[in-house]
């Protein structure tokens, strides 16, 4: 897994618990892939596609269009 240069994004609530907070995910995701992003969903839980489905959406389909 590390090291892998796939496109990712990580989208994850701002009131998610750990180990999915911001600052866990900074330390691991973004550090283990050199091309992972981080969306963080304000306002939002461990479920932020059932809290904030149009903002996940708009995230996802902002994200997909670059790597066009």
């Amino acid at each position: 897994m590390k090291g892998n240069t796939t496109p990712m994004l990580i989208i994850i609530g701002e009131f998610d618990m750990e180990p999915f907070t911001e600052a866990i995910t900074k330390e691991t995701f973004l550090t283990w892939y050199p091309n992972a992003e981080m969306a963080v969903c304000r306002n939002a839980g461990h479920y932020p596609q059932q809290e904030a489905p149009v903002y996940v959406a708009t995230v996802i389909n902002r994200f997909l269009q670059k790597q066009l």
